[in-house]
């Protein structure tokens, strides 16, 4: 005779209703941000401006330069934050473990970030928050890592605009550049996540009244939270890199072959630009006559940024965000140095 299964209990049922307001707000503010990003991006919000511009070290120039990029990039960071956000406040701790691995395979977790910050359609200063936030619900320090940097690099939508103005070696170039970069994360963070699975605390318990409510405070909470983590810091540091950037429209880019590629590179590991605003300053050094400045800014400028690396330092070591910057300095330079020695120039 046919037994029917068990019912489950009211406890069950009770506790898969509280779960699903806060599942369904984690699917909504993953996604909608990025979209509407992505949105803003599509809608011609982008560039970020020339670096071959003459002028000199020049305060309410770089303060210009500073809210022009905060005009442009906030969309992106916002979607971050409210992405972050959620994930912080929704995301178990073992789904994060499960997404990027547990880092006892820092190349599993490597290639995992990469794929996500990719797939977020997220330029570097909507990853930083995303970051912070998967790192707090612990996910390994290789992926980790790889999301904040490898994924706008590997921007889909970029890569497109990319392809769009510029001849196949430069986007070549750019994809080998995020593979070098991913091969990079996983065996230099190997001795730091490679002991054994990570280990998380037991999952805390949920205040027995969660509802839809109890959700928004959560996610409130949670936004507010990073907000004041991260915003303090990157506001002030951007001010300082638009100052900084006035220096640059000095610099002889044409004149300067290796030194401008030395130069470039560590520039654009230091700037931050918008979704796909490496672009046309790529373009037009490349135009000028520098290609190699332009080849090490097409790998640099995407890749961090003193505004997203300091607000970092509370859940990625300094000397992990220092050596990864380094790391990014090292493939711009090899990059730029490949195409000015194939002079891949811009098709006529």
């Amino acid at each position: 005779m046919w037994t029917p299964p068990p019912s489950p209990s009211s406890a069950t049922v009770a506790s898969e209703d509280r779960g699903r307001p806060r599942i369904a707000l984690l699917a909504l503010l993953g996604v909608a941000p990025s979209a509407w990003a992505l949105w803003w991006f599509g809608g011609g919000h982008g560039g970020a401006g020339e670096l071959t511009e003459a002028g000199g070290p020049d305060l309410m120039a770089g303060l210009g330069h500073a809210v022009d990029l905060l005009g442009r990039v906030w969309p992106l960071l916002l979607a971050g934050l409210v992405v972050g956000a959620a994930l912080e406040a929704f995301l178990p701790r073992r789904a994060a473990v499960a997404a990027l691995g547990d880092g006892s395979r820092p190349l599993r977790a490597a290639l995992a970030g990469a794929a996500l910050g990719a797939g977020s359609l997220l330029c570097v200063s909507g990853t930083t928050p995303v970051a912070l936030a998967l790192r707090r619900r612990g996910a390994p320090l290789a992926g980790t890592v790889a999301f904040w940097t490898v994924g706008p690099l590997l921007n889909p939508a970029a890569l497109a605009l990319l392809a769009s103005v510029l001849p196949w070696p430069w986007v070549a170039a750019r994809v080998a550049a995020g593979v070098l970069l991913v091969i990079f994360v996983a065996g230099c963070l190997r001795d730091r996540v490679g002991r054994g699975p990570l280990r998380l605390p037991p999952p805390a318990r949920r205040a027995p009244g969660a509802d839809a409510g109890g959700a928004v405070r959560a996610f409130g909470r949670a936004l507010a939270g990073m907000a004041r983590t991260l915003l303090p810091d990157y506001l002030i540091l951007l001010l300082a890199t638009g100052i900084a950037r006035t220096w640059l429209g000095a610099v002889p880019w044409q004149g300067w072959v290796v030194a401008g590629i030395a130069v470039a590179a560590v520039a654009g590991v230091l700037l931050v630009v918008p979704l796909g605003g490496e672009v046309p300053i790529v373009v037009g050094m490349a135009a000028s006559g520098a290609v190699g400045a332009a080849g090490a800014l097409l790998v640099t400028l995407p890749l961090a940024g003193l505004p997203t690396l300091l607000p970092l330092r509370g859940a990625v070591a300094p000397r992990v965000l220092a050596v990864s910057s380094c790391a990014a300095v090292l493939v711009g330079l090899t990059v730029g140095g490949v195409l000015a020695v194939l002079d891949a120039g811009l098709v006529q």
